[in-house]
């Protein structure tokens, strides 16, 4: 069984399913209630878990009785959390979620400016059982630190590059493996189209760069072409943490010895599944479903998009 290590940011969601999409500042009755754990690369730890490997968790709370509960769901769903570090007098993050009735999100966070100083607490050098290291963006300085720990020996190191992520050139140089979200590489490179906008992150790193564009599936550079996978058409209820599920899964796929594009297709149905499911981190499919799921859908169709052209303009003159 393959062993990870994942770090960043845990939180608690209080989840609420409404009746409608909210569209202005007025009240809304909610008709569905969870708290429930979650945050990007927590999520991703308990992905990981439920489809069959071993996580240890580096993460900070605060020492206040919503770090006990993070700590505690962690351990619960069997993750290593030596890593998770309890900071004096700071507040543990938490959010607020809105779910409408198709499933899309609308989500507030509040996180202590000051929980994610420096990197007092992570390990000096990783174990030789950790065949892969996942991070989010939230904890900074702990995620140069053990990126650069795997990339350099040998190892394969992922970044979770979403929306609001520092742009920080010396983050994307640690990693082996960059899987932007598509709101994160359009506001990293300032380009439109996602096909210009992978080709315009090469210049900062040398790494795999994937980006995952909701229903068009995933797009990833592979020497100079972008390949494209399309995702699973299902009944989605609720998005919340569908794209940290599609990062645990698909760095336990690379973990396992699996090459990107079957490890896009494993990370696409696993996510898939998520969506169908209202809570958040509590959909996170286990491995037999995800393998059942896949057992009666063909193998996906990759294909290579062609180049993006730009357009001539036509001069004109008169008389």
């Amino acid at each position: 069984m393959p062993r990870l290590m994942v770090l960043g940011h845990a939180v608690i969601d209080h989840v609420f399913a409404l009746a409608e999409a909210p569209v202005a500042a007025e009240e809304y009755r909610a008709v569905g209630y969870r708290a429930v754990g979650g945050g990007m690369a927590a999520n991703a730890a308990v992905a990981i878990r439920r489809l069959g490997g071993e996580v240890s968790f580096c993460g900070r709370v605060g020492d206040d009785a919503v770090g006990t509960a993070i700590r505690d769901g962690l351990v619960a769903e069997g993750i290593d959390t030596t890593y998770l570090t309890t900071r004096p007098g700071r507040i543990s993050p938490l959010s607020g979620v809105m779910v409408d009735p198709t499933g899309q999100r609308t989500l507030a966070n509040y996180t202590d400016p000051q929980l994610f100083e420096g990197i007092d607490g992570l390990p000096g050098r990783l174990d030789d059982d950790i065949h892969v290291v996942l991070t989010d963006y939230r904890w900074n300085a702990g995620a140069v630190h053990l990126l650069a720990l795997a990339k350099d020996t040998g190892r394969i190191s992922i970044l979770d590059f979403d929306r609001n992520a520092p742009k920080d050139l010396t983050l994307l140089a640690c990693a082996t493996h960059i899987v932007f979200g598509e709101a994160g590489l359009k506001a990293l490179t300032g380009r439109r189209k996602l096909e210009r906008a992978l080709r315009a992150a090469r210049k900062w790193t040398d790494a795999w760069l994937g980006v995952t564009a909701g229903s068009r599936g995933v797009l990833w550079l592979e020497g100079q072409d972008i390949h494209e996978m399309p995702g699973f058409e299902v009944d989605s209820v609720d998005t919340l943490g569908a794209g940290d599920v599609f990062h645990g899964a698909f760095a336990l796929a690379l973990a396992e010895g699996k090459r990107e594009s079957e490890a896009i297709w494993f990370a696409q149905a696993a996510a898939a599944l998520k969506t169908t499911r209202f809570g958040g981190r509590e959909g996170s499919p286990t491995r037999a479903e995800v393998t059942a799921f896949l057992a009666d859908r063909p193998a996906p169709e990759v294909s290579v998009v062609p180049p993006l052209r730009r357009r001539m303009r036509r001069a004109f003159t008169r008389g």
